[in-house]
């Protein structure tokens, strides 16, 4: 186990193993790495997927404003707050923040934006149900 988890270390974070080996041994050190693939958009959805889980496992300070920026959407109009397109990504970052519970103003936020959706595999995902 420690050994993929310094592969993941020594190569991109791109290996699902690592990634998952980070989680399980939950270092902390490593939590911004993790950060920074969950972000990337150059990753495929399947990594960042296994990066977000990661970060909600690991339950380090990096996970909430990680969360919130892969499920704003910015505003409408109007100014108010929207959500992020649905994509597998954006489901994992729900079921993340609804797991781990809206701890500030802008996560609880977008939990009720999610839970509010048209669509509902969002509103699954905000409610902690599986689609």
């Amino acid at each position: 186990m420690p050994g993929r988890a310094l592969h993941a270390l020594e190569g991109d974070l791109e290996d699902e193993p690592g990634l998952a080996a980070v989680g399980e041994l939950g270092v902390m050190s490593l939590s911004s790495l993790v950060a920074d693939v969950a972000l990337d958009l150059d990753r495929s959805d399947d990594t960042r997927v296994l990066a977000i889980g990661t970060l909600g496992r690991l339950g380090c300070p990096e996970v909430g404003p990680v969360l919130r920026r892969v499920l704003d959407g910015g505003t409408t109009l109007l100014g108010r707050p929207r959500l992020a397109p649905k994509t597998p990504v954006v489901l994992a970052a729900l079921r993340v923040l609804r797991a781990l519970g809206a701890q500030d103003r802008e996560s609880g936020a977008l939990l009720a934006l999610a839970a509010d959706s048209p669509d509902p595999d969002v509103r699954r995902a905000a409610e902690g149900r599986e689609s």
